[in-house]
């Protein structure tokens, strides 16, 4: 597969802060590549540098085979970008929008009309497109924005948290749009700090404090963290929840609490600190509970 997204060392740093610690990455064509963490892990700084808005402190990244630092305005106007914040003119309505964008991205106005109607249609903004986007809410807003994105059929789309703020229904509804966009060969990177949603992506890299901890499909992930995933509920979970921090890795996931057996531990032990009432269920890990460990967030 041809390499689409290449990052070595990249390190950025403002003053004393490092937003991005030594991050190196390959993306694929026709991935859809996920960037997981928490607020204030890194993602957005890296898709900006990607874009050649924030330049590196540290590395190298090219992007459609070409260096962000020398070809910065060359690869923006060639990829689609969606950024967190919703940056269309609110007194034009969504039509205009999609047409303006159309045309600054050299479209001729016969194509771009017939680009508009395709969009329209593949993202049901086809009762919207005579409002002005200051009257829509949240959702229609983010629809737009993806819309915008893609207008001129880019080869590489890069998203920071495009589901935020939007209804479990829009946001499958954007998963399966993108899907299709990548069975057409389009390249992906997408943002989110949604854990359930990187099970959508063909691979994701976890970053923590601008630090990669793992990458690799879900899957393998989930499969690659050593020992048995135990899930205690109880009527009592608060102090049972004492009873078992010092001595085993957990973490409280609503009223239950997840606990990690290691080689050597065995279950009589943590049973011994259970109450009569207890239920004890052994559970796959998800994503969550790969990061939460990888991440040093369970806890002795």
């Amino acid at each position: 597969m041809d390499e689409v997204i290449s990052l070595t060392g990249i390190t950025k740093k403002y003053g004393d802060f490092t937003a991005v610690d030594q991050l190196s990455l390959s993306i694929y064509q026709g991935e859809i590549f996920g960037l997981l963490g928490p607020n204030g892990s890194g993602k957005t700084t890296c898709v900006k540098i990607m874009c050649g808005l924030v330049p590196p402190t540290l590395g190298r990244a090219t992007v459609l085979q070409r260096d962000v630092h020398r070809h910065g305005e060359e690869i923006r106007s060639r990829l689609g970008y969606m950024p967190q914040r919703f940056g269309l003119y609110e007194d034009l309505t969504v039509r205009e929008n999609l047409l303006f964008l159309a045309g600054l991205y050299g479209l001729p106005n016969e194509i771009a009309r017939k680009r508009v109607a395709e969009l329209t249609d593949d993202l049901n903004l086809g009762e919207m497109q005579g409002r002005h986007v200051s009257t829509l809410s949240a959702g229609w807003k983010r629809r737009l924005a993806l819309a915008a994105a893609v207008v001129h059929q880019p080869k590489l789309l890069l998203l920071d948290e495009p589901t935020s703020g939007v209804d479990p229904l829009v946001r499958r509804q954007f998963w399966e749009y993108l899907h299709r966009l990548a069975q057409n060969g389009t390249t992906i990177l997408i943002t989110t700090h949604h854990l359930d949603e990187a099970e959508y992506c063909h691979r994701v890299a976890i970053l923590h404090h601008g630090r990669l901890l793992a990458c690799g499909t879900p899957s393998k992930l989930k499969e690659a963290i050593q020992g048995e995933l135990w899930e205690v509920s109880t009527s009592v979970w608060t102090e049972t929840y004492l009873k078992i921090r010092g001595r085993f890795e957990h973490y409280l996931h609503g009223k239950k609490i997840r606990v990690w057996l290691r080689s050597g531990q065995a279950i009589g032990a943590l049973q011994a600190l259970l109450p009569p009432d207890a239920g004890l269920t052994l559970i796959a890990p998800e994503l969550e509970d790969v990061f939460l460990h990888l991440a040093g967030k369970p806890n002795l």
